[in-house]
């Protein structure tokens, strides 16, 4: 077999990436849903974070949850937890923001593949603070969620 000279079966292909995830993005009572390509940096979540808290801050929520979240979606994240707040986190720079995987912060260069935050996950969101020690706020995410957390993948 002129073709199989390396001998042995072909190599398998490895599995394609998610070509896009959702990431729940939270800060206090407030969780920001997003859809994500896996490839998409910290700094490419935060500038599309800080034009959402921009819009939503200028339109009003007008009564849907936060993140454009509604209805039974809606219900169903407050029966698991505290209400959702009807007022967005105030508009932030993108460089006034620091995303974080459990307490570690995520670098802007760092893809979320490359972070390890997988599809379903939730992604910490706090704000530069100058009074603050280490000149951030401290991280402040609701602890009622069900099955994954802390950047996880959602299983348990």
């Amino acid at each position: 077999c002129a073709g199989r000279a390396w001998g042995g079966t072909p190599p398998q292909a490895a599995p394609a990436a998610p070509a896009f995830m959702y990431v729940r993005v939270k800060r206090k009572h407030a969780t920001v849903f997003l859809r994500v390509d896996p490839a998409e940096t910290a700094a490419r979540v935060k500038e599309r974070l800080q034009e959402l808290l921009q819009q939503a801050s200028e339109e009003g929520f007008g009564g849907r949850g936060v993140g454009g979240v509604s209805g039974a979606d809606a219900r169903e994240e407050t029966a698991r937890g505290p209400p959702l707040s009807t007022t967005p986190p105030r508009p932030q720079p993108a460089d006034d923001m620091r995303l974080l995987q459990g307490d570690a912060p995520i670098s802007d260069a760092t893809s979320l593949a490359d972070a390890g935050v997988g599809n379903d996950a939730w992604v910490g969101l706090v704000f530069r603070d100058a009074g603050a020690p280490g000149g951030w706020e401290p991280v402040d995410v609701a602890e009622f969620d069900v099955g994954g957390g802390g950047g996880g993948d959602g299983e348990s």
